[in-house]
């Protein structure tokens, strides 16, 4: 098990010969690698990439019933097919209150990654 800096960065390493028990070396790397960065780590998972997009676009300044519309086109069999039904109405509110939140959830990771590059 090798830890140090690379390019400025923590970095953490195993390796392992045909002699080597996988799980032990699974193991002393699990304990180095939380040990190099912590247990607690801001995590980008892909429901934080679908809402950058609209994050970004946000910023671009399209109101949130555009970015709405847009998800709608890219993926109609989500919604019923009449736009002036009820149920329509009701799943594009919903929508636009869950898109606001994966912005809320990718802006809190980010500012945890860049708070903690900060320490």
């Amino acid at each position: 098990m090798f830890s140090g800096n690379l390019f400025n960065e923590p970095v953490v390493i195993a390796v392992a010969s045909s002699l080597s028990d996988p799980k032990v070396i699974v193991e002393d790397f699990r304990e180095k690698f939380n040990s190099t960065f912590g247990r607690d780590r801001p995590i980008i998972t892909k429901g934080n990439l679908h809402a950058a997009e609209y994050l970004r676009k946000k910023h671009e300044g399209i109101t949130p019933k555009d970015r709405a519309d847009e998800y709608i086109l890219r993926h109609p069999s989500e919604f019923p097919k009449d736009p002036t039904s009820k149920e329509y109405k009701e799943s594009k509110r919903k929508l636009i209150e869950r898109m606001k939140k994966g912005e809320q959830r990718l802006l809190s990771t980010l500012e945890k990654i860049v708070n903690r590059d900060k320490d």
